[in-house]
């Protein structure tokens, strides 16, 4: 039997983990933009005041200078477009949902950044958005076709790609969660080792750093927990599935010092792709007479 190419596996993870989750609820095929149009205050809330302990950040800052464009693919609510910003030339923070781009702006806005640019939509479907530094953190493990994403990373950028996922399974804080509603594991999400093994069948080699990263979740109200946990859960928003997960969530999160409840895991580890892209790799690459 022939073996299965690193971008087949991926496909097939993916694919089978949203089958699962259409089977809890069928009214929704994947995540649509409007799914954190709905909930971008909330995320923002919950990932306020984190970017400055996050590892990502001072791995890209050397990269960035007053001469340099920022691409920040799935910005969502702007945590790194907004921190980058003070570096850069400008910051283009793609993203296909309006409501978190909305909360971007206004962030912007009350840090008083200027230049920070937003635009509406895909990757996949834009062909004038390009950066000298391009940033993609918590996108690539949701979508099923890797390897046409990661070429299209490769191909706008042209000194320094990062991608950030998971070194683990995605569902290390939930599972527990998951497997008391729902009487079983989810299908896991590819982890950082299949990107690496996409990235190898594109003839790319990626430095790969694996780091610790706090804890982003951040409540000030196990009602407010409540409410995050229906979505990641999949859970059907009744008054019995409300009430026994404020149960669990009330004996199960932890009180951080100032106050606000985090889930008992302090830290989850996470890889840190980065790769010359093709513009730069040619320029490098010995030229023959």
């Amino acid at each position: 039997m022939a073996a299965v190419s690193a971008s087949r596996r991926w496909q097939g993870l993916v694919r089978k983990r949203l089958a699962a989750a259409a089977l809890l609820d069928p009214h929704h095929d994947g995540i649509p933009p409007a799914f954190w149009d709905d909930r971008a205050e909330r995320y923002a809330r919950r990932v306020a005041d984190t970017v400055a302990h996050d590892p990502l950040l001072p791995r890209i800052l050397p990269h960035v200078d007053a001469d340099t464009v920022v691409l920040d693919v799935g910005a969502g609510t702007g945590r790194f477009s907004l921190a980058l910003a003070g570096d850069a030339r400008e910051v283009v923070a793609l993203d296909p949902s309006e409501g978190m781009l909305r909360v971007l702006t206004e962030q912007a806005g009350a840090q008083g950044v200027l230049n920070v640019r937003t635009v509406l939509g895909r990757l996949e479907d834009l062909d004038d958005v390009s950066g000298d530094v391009v940033l993609c953190a918590h996108v690539l493990p949701v979508l099923p076709d890797a390897r046409t994403f990661l070429t299209r990373l490769d191909r706008v950028a042209r000194r320094r790609v990062f991608v950030y996922l998971g070194a683990g399974s995605s569902d290390l804080r939930t599972d527990p969660l998951w497997r008391h509603f729902h009487g079983r594991a989810r299908p896991p999400l590819p982890t950082y080792l299949d990107a690496v093994a996409v990235l190898g069948e594109l003839g790319i080699t990626a430095h790969v750093e694996v780091v610790e990263v706090p804890t982003n979740d951040r409540y000030v109200t196990v009602a407010e927990a409540v409410e995050d946990h229906l979505d990641l859960l999949r859970l059907d928003d009744s008054e019995q599935a409300r009430a026994e997960l404020s149960e669990l969530l009330d004996t199960w999160l932890v009180r951080r010092p100032d106050g606000t409840l985090r889930a008992p895991i302090p830290a989850l580890p996470a890889a840190i792709l980065s790769w010359a892209p093709a513009s730069a790799r040619e320029l490098d690459s010995p030229q023959v007479p």
